[in-house]
């Protein structure tokens, strides 16, 4: 019988997320830990998280989508 390969992110026809820890997460949107968790439990933002176990993630692309989603571009001042 062949012995299976460990799957990786960048293997077979669909790429998986990068997954990244509470702590990572905060460091790029450049809050707390303790600000995710409020948003989580408030709702108070629309942040897609990923519960494994006990365990919270966030895929890099939900943080990207998020960002992009917050973007205000400045407004040209009328004359």
């Amino acid at each position: 019988m062949p012995k299976e390969k460990p799957m990786d992110a960048d293997s077979g026809a669909q790429k998986l997320p990068k997954l990244l820890t509470e702590a990572e997460a905060a460091r790029i949107l450049r809050v707390s830990a303790k600000t995710l968790t409020s948003w989580r439990s408030s709702g108070r933002y629309p942040l897609a998280y990923v519960k494994i176990g006990g365990r919270v993630v966030y895929e890099s692309d939900a943080l990207r989508s998020f960002i992009e989603n917050r973007t205000v571009m400045q407004r040209a001042k009328p004359r």
